[in-house]
């Protein structure tokens, strides 16, 4: 069968282009191959780039901020801290970036044939889009954290979890459950069910786990805007010291978790089985996470933080003084 007009054009650019920006020939020498002018390579290439044949990828590099790494592992204990060199990450780019220093930080961490379990969130999802597999690593992802059931799927754990896997070139077990359930009793009896309690010992005994970590006010909290916690449970959880969450685990301001309404309806990993995963990874910034990422590195539940500059200083500035520049309002 001959090939329509069209493919054979596309044919023709992507082998053109094949030779200039893959075995990098000039176009001189492509002519001479082609029984073409230069001039007509030239607008070859053009084309292929114009028409997506051709399309680049720049890897920028990273300015990391070395001084502050220091000062949160002396300071607060970390095994680990990547700082972005960048006041904030508050504009796309900045978060773009800090989603690969995140990657970046999950592929040095994981071992060769390992296992990585995760969280959902806007975070994990930076994360997840910006690793990339290495042929001679073997990894298992793991979703650790019940589904939002929610409208958008692109931060939820299912999504992530396979595009975490198909990133890396691994395999992934999904957590067949919701993130919340009606009641306390329901919880219980869901977890104990052997294909959701074997998926939460998988994520347990992995060897890195990227976790999530959320604000507790109405304004900013993830839970409350997937609609999670109603604002009576918002207010429950604030009145009981509530200053966020960590994986779907409610944490007061000393690191301990807090019981409350919601806690108790919660499918995911507690405390104890979370802080026996070896190395947790957390990425977040911004002064509406200043608490909950101290309230956490306290619990020992982040033993490696990703952020920005602004976001570190204000941490340390939390764990030497005890001050805080955030507002927790419902």
């Amino acid at each position: 069968m001959s090939q329509e007009p069209g493919q054979r054009r596309d044919r023709e650019l992507a082998l053109v282009a094949g030779m200039h920006f893959l075995e990098s020939l000039d176009q001189k020498t492509i002519a001479g191959k082609m029984n073409s002018s230069r001039s007509t390579i030239s607008r070859m290439l053009r084309e292929a780039i114009k028409r997506g044949i051709v399309t680049f990828t720049i890897h920028y590099p990273i300015s990391r901020n070395t001084t502050l790494e220091g000062r949160l592992r002396s300071v607060i204990g970390y095994q680990d801290a990547w700082v972005l060199d960048t006041v904030s990450a508050d504009s796309d780019e900045q978060q773009k970036a800090l989603g690969q220093l995140g990657a970046e930080c999950v592929a040095e961490k994981l071992p060769v044939a390992g296992s990585l379990a995760i969280c959902w969130g806007r975070a994990t999802r930076l994360v997840a889009e910006n690793l990339e597999g290495a042929s001679e690593k073997r990894i298992h992802v793991i979703q650790m954290i019940g589904s939002m059931g929610t409208s958008n799927s692109k931060i939820d754990g299912i999504e992530l979890t396979k595009l975490a896997a198909r990133r890396l070139g691994g395999t992934y077990e999904l957590l067949n459950a919701p993130l919340v359930v009606d009641d306390a009793a329901s919880a219980l009896s869901l977890m104990r069910q052997s294909a959701i309690s074997r998926v939460l010992l998988s994520a347990e005994r992995a060897d890195c786990a990227l976790i999530g970590l959320g604000s507790i006010a109405q304004r900013t909290s993830a839970l409350a805007n997937a609609g999670f916690m109603s604002e009576s449970e918002i207010n429950q959880a604030i009145g009981l010291g509530a200053v966020g969450d960590v994986s779907g685990i409610l944490m007061d301001g000393t690191g301990r978790a807090v019981s409350s309404s919601f806690s108790s309806r919660v499918i995911g990993l507690g405390v104890e089985r979370l802080r026996r995963i070896k190395t947790t990874i957390a990425v977040a910034y911004g002064s509406d996470k200043i608490a909950i990422i101290y309230a956490a590195s306290l619990a020992g539940l982040v033993k490696v933080l990703v952020t920005d500059s602004e976001t570190a200083e204000k941490l340390l500035k939390l764990a030497t003084t005890g001050e805080s520049n955030q507002e927790v309002k419902s």
